[in-house]
Parts: structure tokens; C-alpha cells; sequence
């Protein structure tokens, strides 16, 4: 098989990598590329190395301040570049732009960027955030390429001239419709509603369990809430156990994309309250499954909504609106629902095939790679 060339891709979490870029991976590989891949490894390391690439443990720590830490990161980097000599450096998520960005400039290495999402750096003028933003201009800068997940973001960042570089967006990191199959609701007496995100405040969990309490004390059983997600630090830990023993809610914690899968399948809809997004890929999931879903009016999620059709759209920050949204769909017919729920999974076989996403990243790759033997 013909060398393509040699990737290294850096990213900031394994379950990243394992639930969003392995199929990307998978086929680099199998079209002839060497493929790297750095993020901190846990417990899929060796199914993401299943796919033929090689990985490497590489600490990131995604919420770290502390300039020494952030410091560190960068030589790492240049470490890594320096020791794999590749083609190429693909990033994902900011820390790895940003880092992994200025190291590949240092050295003189061609790279491109993902911009997944723009989270608290630019919600807040602190002089911390400016600071974020000052040093992602600087590694955009000689980027050969940046991506991004929706329309909000590319503007933001070119109309600010944070980026300067050549742009292109994509349906986020799309869905793979193989594995997120079509699934048939099912009638039932009991509605019930999944929430699929880590357990953030950003991700709009006061505004849930404040709905929660109130649609379970109005509906009792004929409802039911499964919570699906990472408790990062222990900020609702008190709540969540206080609603699991009061039978609000059921709560799963992390779990495999198999287990999410079957929670989906046996709801009847999503909420996602999310306060900032690239692309959610919970919703994007969801929708895919067949299931409607009930997300914040923003970037990132209004893409996947059509307010109405597959799912209702509600303010930001809003409980007041959220509670209404659910309770409308608690009262909905149930073939409405489930009109709702086939109209979900066309508009994702429309416009966000995985498929279609990694043959743009492809492509991309490619066209960087020869343009780099070009310069030579």
C-alpha cells in the first residue's frame, strides 16, 4: 500500500478520541497513512490501538491553570514532534490548538486545528480568558487549515481576527448511523426523557433539576428522567443523590456508548440544556436514534432542532420555558411523538453522516500534505 504520510493527532481526552475519531483513525489507516495519537490514556487505549494507529500517553489536564502545568504541555508537545517527525499535526479542542498549535509552528510542521466548541473563554472578558485568546490567535496563526462545528464560532473567531487562517466547516463530528441505529418508540404509559452530558453547571443542570422536581411532582409515574454522565467534581453529588432517593430520577453515571444507546431506546425524548456547544453530539446521537429532543436556543444545537418538527428549542438559562417544553411534550399524542421522533432521524441522515465528515478531513489531510511536499 501506498505511504501517505505520517499524522500526529493530539487531543485532550481519550473518550473524545474513543466515541468521536475513531472511525477518522480507522480509515487514515486504512488508506495508507501512519497515524499517532496523543491524549491521556485510560481504559480504551488499546480499542482506539485496534485500529492500527499508534498511541500515546500524553497527561492533559483540561480545567489546569497552573502556568508551570500549561508550560510543560507545550515541551511535551514539541517532544512528541520532535520524536514522530510527522507530515502533519491534527488538533481537537482547545488545549490541544492552542498548545499543540505553537509547538508545530515552533518547529515548522505543518498543522491543523479543530475548533469544537468555545466554552467559558469567551463568555466572560476575565484577564485570564483574554490572555486563552491572545495565545489561540498566536497558534491559529500558521494554521493550515482550521475547522469548525458551526457557523456562530467561525464568525466569532474571524470577525475578531483570532483566525486569520483558511476555515472550513462541518456537521460537527457527525454521527455514525451503523452504530446509532433507527429504533421504533414504544408506546407506553410512562414518557421518558434522557439526559446524555457530564454533570456541569455550564451544561444547564440547575435549570433540569429544578424542572425535574416540578414535572415529577405534577405527572408522578407517568414520567421518568434517566441522567447519563460524568460527575467531574462533587458539585451536585448532594442533589443528585437526594433525587435518586426520592425517586426523581435514575442516575447511570459514565457508561459505555452500548448502555446510552439502550437508555435512548427505551425514551421517548432528549434533553440537553447546554449554555455553550460546538456540535452537540448527544443531541446529534439522539435524533439518530429516532428520539426527539429538547435543547437550548443556541449554536451548536439549533443546528440539529428544528423548533417543532423534531424537537423544541427553549431560551438559555430559561426553566420557565424548558418546564413548558416538556410538559407540552408529555402532552403530546403519541404518534406526534413519534412523528417527531422519524422526523429526528431523517434530518440527521441528511445532514450529519460521519461518513461525509471524515472524507472532508481527508481530503483536507491530503491536499495539506502535498501542498507541504510542494514547498519543499
Amino acid at each position: 500500500m501506498e505511504h501517505k504520510g505520517r499524522l500526529l493527532i493530539l487531543a485532550n481526552a481519550e473518550s473524545t478520541v474513543y466515541c468521536f475519531r475513531r472511525e477518522l483513525i480507522e480509515k487514515l489507516v486504512k488508506d495508507g497513512y501512519e497515524v499517532f495519537v496523543s491524549f491521556p490514556c485510560e481504559k480504551y487505549a488499546k480499542v482506539i490501538e485496534a485500529t492500527g494507529c499508534t498511541v500515546i500517553d500524553t497527561k492533559v489536564n483540561k480545567k489546569g491553570r497552573n502556568p508551570f502545568e500549561e508550560l510543560s504541555l507545550i515541551a511535551e508537545y514539541k517532544n512528541i514532534i520532535k520524536t514522530i517527525k510527522p507530515d502533519l499535526v491534527v488538533t481537537y479542542t482547545i488545549k490541544p490548538n492552542i498548545y499543540g498549535g505553537l509547538a508545530a509552528r515552533k518547529l515548522n510542521v505543518k498543522y491543523i486545528n479543530t475548533v469544537t466548541g468555545l466554552g467559558v473563554v469567551f463568555m466572560k472578558n476575565s484577564p485570564l480568558n483574554l490572555y486563552v485568546r491572545h495565545l489561540l490567535k498566536k497558534a491559529l496563526k500558521k494554521s493550515s487549515c482550521v475547522f469548525f462545528e458551526n457557523e456562530y464560532n467561525l464568525k466569532l473567531l474571524t470577525d475578531s481576527g483570532i483566525c486569520k487562517a483558511p476555515t472550513v466547516l462541518t456537521s460537527g463530528t457527525g454521527v455514525n448511523l451503523e452504530l446509532y441505529k433507527f429504533e421504533d418508540m414504544t408506546d407506553s404509559d410512562k414518557v421518558g426523557f434522557v439526559v446524555v452530558s457530564h454533570l456541569l453547571k455550564d451544561k444547564g443542570y440547575d435549570e433540569i433539576f429544578e424542572v425535574v422536581k416540578r414535572i415529577k411532582d405534577k405527572y408522578g409515574d407517568k414520567v421518568r428522567f434517566d441522567i447519563v454522565g460524568r460527575m467531574p467534581n462533587n458539585t451536585y453529588k448532594k442533589q443528585i443523590d437526594e433525587l435518586v432517593d426520592n425517586g426523581y430520577i435514575v442516575y447511570h453515571g459514565e457508561i459505555r456508548q452500548e448502555e446510552v444507546r439502550l437508555i435512548l431506546k427505551n425514551g421517548q425524548c432528549l434533553i440537553h440544556a447546554s449554555h455553550h456547544e460546538g456540535l452537540s453530539n448527544a443531541v446529534m446521537e439522539a435524533c439518530a436514534t429516532g428520539r426527539p429532543a429538547i435543547v437550548t436556543d443556541i449554536p451548536g444545537c439549533r443546528e440539529v432542532v428544528d423548533d417543532n418538527v423534531n424537537g423544541y428549542l427553549f431560551e438559555k438559562c430559561n426553566a420557565s420555558e424548558l418546564y413548558e417544553c416538556v410538559d407540552r411534550f408529555i402532552n403530546l399524542p403519541f404518534d406526534a411523538r413519534k412523528k417527531m421522533g422519524i422526523a429526528a432521524r431523517r434530518k440527521v441522515e441528511r445532514e450529519f453522516d460521519r461518513n461525509s465528515v471524515i472524507e472532508t478531513y481527508e481530503s483536507i489531510i491530503a491536499q495539506t500534505i502535498k501542498d507541504a511536499e510542494c514547498e519543499k
